[in-house]
């Protein structure tokens, strides 16, 4: 009895680690675009998430990051903003990144807000085509998983 106490204790205590605002590991990366060839790797900090998602078929062809916390490492800068696009219908404006990768000659990183914390978005890639490519990709992300009715 003593043995099943304390495993309901460590079983709820485990579960009060999940950051406030943060989904359960399972659903931290967004959901890819169907077409897709990306699969996402997870990496988690104290209080925010990192996904990679990069292609088992084609693994040099670039790879889309997104940060999931509350303090995101960016601020765009003027001068270095690339073009405008949309990601779950809100306007984003993608900014010049410098891959710190050799294996990455180009990239770019926006921001989305997610209410409470922050979506910072980068893809790198080994030219300016796969950017595009990727850059697209990304704003096809859904953060929001769709609830049964």
């Amino acid at each position: 009895m003593i043995r099943f106490v304390y495993c309901c204790v460590a079983l709820s205590l485990g579960s009060a680690f999940v950051p406030q605002g943060m989904a359960a590991p399972v659903d931290r990366c967004p959901s890819l675009p169907a077409n897709s060839d990306l699969a996402w790797q997870l990496s988690e900090g104290p209080d925010f998430s990192v996904c990679y998602a990069t292609s088992a078929k084609r693994p040099t062809s670039g790879t889309i990051g997104v940060y999931l916390g509350f303090h995101p490492n960016f601020e765009p800068k003027e001068g270095q903003a690339l073009r405008s696009g949309t990601i779950e219908n809100t306007p984003v404006t993608w900014y010049r990144k410098q891959p710190a990768s050799p294996a990455f000659t180009v990239g770019a990183e926006t921001i989305h807000s997610l209410n409470p914390h922050v979506a910072h978005i980068w893809v790198l890639a080994p030219s300016q085509q796969e950017l595009v490519k990727l850059m697209e990709t990304a704003e096809q992300l859904r953060f929001s998983k769709p609830r049964d009715p």
